[in-house]
């Protein structure tokens, strides 16, 4: 137990730390924060993961493909980890927190921020000690476990597991994979992976998002930032009024691609474009145009959430296009120049790739 524990630091936490020090080099120096490390780091993983996965699914061996992901995902993990350590070590990107800056915090800030810890540990808990039950359970964690067992994807009914054709449907949506990975290389059942470990992660994940766009949103006055946050986690405790709610996805099917999807991959969007126009505003107010950095670092994010939408669900690809091209053509409007639209249309291309794809197996 004490070793699938390790294994799932180091997969979870570890290792998007270091992949992220990559992708942060394309921003500009003093973009390069903490936080924004991890969540490059993370969605790096989950594309590797993905390319890894979609290729042994369609060009491997059909009886031992999941083996064939699992061995190569694993040294692509090692070697990501250790070219980000190279460049944490030589180049030292990061640029650390003020932590000068928390010990000047006022009290009524300090309460908010106390209050949200309190009510994020309360759905952690939750999360942990409780088991939420629905019929996707009997689809999405059995395909996981299946995958672990017999070492393919997607070739077994999870309903009656009898041998079938490739599911083309779900296949192209590669979380549950994912999940059977983790399972393998901790050595935890799948089951428990999706249930009690997965929300310990992409819970906190999701805040993580919230918490940049906070960041964009109430610069001048980052005071509100806790207030900001609050609201969102009572929002998210007390918006179970029905089962399709994101706020019942987030807390109850925290593992499901299409939860991801609602309460990961929007949200990233919407970060990425808060970020990228706040800092525009900032430099057209100082009378400085955009900077290439800006732009070369919000379209690769932008690519590689388009990809993390494909690996979600099927859906997802044409979702996440078309909120970038309408936060796009806001900005376009903004700028009053339509070839601003170019960077949201080409982050667009994996999306494009996707639905060609798809359309072909099926």
């Amino acid at each position: 137990m004490r070793a699938g524990i390790v294994w799932l630091i180091a997969i979870l936490l570890v290792a998007p730390f270091l992949s992220g020090c990559l992708p942060v080099l394309f921003f500009p120096e003093e973009k390069r924060t903490l936080h924004r490390t991890f969540l490059l780091g993370v969605l790096l993983d989950w594309f590797a993961f993905d390319l890894c996965a979609l290729y042994f699914l369609f060009f491997g061996n059909v009886f031992i493909s999941f083996e064939q992901t699992f061995r190569t995902y694993c040294v692509v993990l090692a070697a990501l980890g250790i070219a980000g350590l190279l460049v944490l070590f030589f180049k030292k990107p990061l640029k650390l927190p003020d932590t000068a800056g928390l010990l000047r915090t006022d009290p009524a800030t300090a309460l908010c921020w106390l209050f949200f810890f309190a009510v994020l540990f309360a759905q952690l808990f939750l999360a942990v000690t409780y088991a939420s039950f629905d019929g996707d359970d009997a689809f999405y964690v059995v395909e996981s476990l299946m995958s672990e067992k017999t070492g393919t994807m997607y070739n077994y009914v999870p309903y009656t597991g009898e041998s079938a054709r490739l599911d083309i449907r779900h296949a192209l949506a590669v979380i549950p994979m994912w999940e059977a990975f983790v399972a393998r290389a901790s050595g935890i059942h799948a089951t428990i992976i999706a249930h009690t470990v997965l929300p310990v992660f992409l819970i906190p994940l999701t805040y993580l998002v919230y918490y940049g766009i906070g960041k964009s949103l109430f610069k001048k006055d980052e005071t509100l930032l806790p207030v900001f946050l609050s609201l969102l986690a009572i929002f998210q405790v007390t918006g179970n009024t029905s089962i399709y709610t994101t706020e019942t996805f987030f807390l109850t099917r925290t593992w499901q691609g299409k939860a991801m999807m609602g309460n990961l991959v929007l949200p990233m969007i919407l970060l990425v474009f808060c970020a990228f126009f706040a800092e525009d505003t900032q430099r057209a107010a100082d009378g400085q145009g955009t900077r290439a950095g800006d732009v070369r670092g919000a379209v690769l994010t932008l690519v590689l959430i388009n990809c993390f939408a494909g690996m979600c669900t099927s859906m997802g690809v044409v979702l996440a296009a078309g909120e970038i091209l309408l936060l796009s053509l806001l900005y376009a409007l903004k700028q009053r120049r339509m070839g601003a639209l170019l960077p949201g249309i080409l982050s667009c291309v994996p999306n494009v790739c996707y639905i060609l794809l798809y359309m072909r197996l099926k």
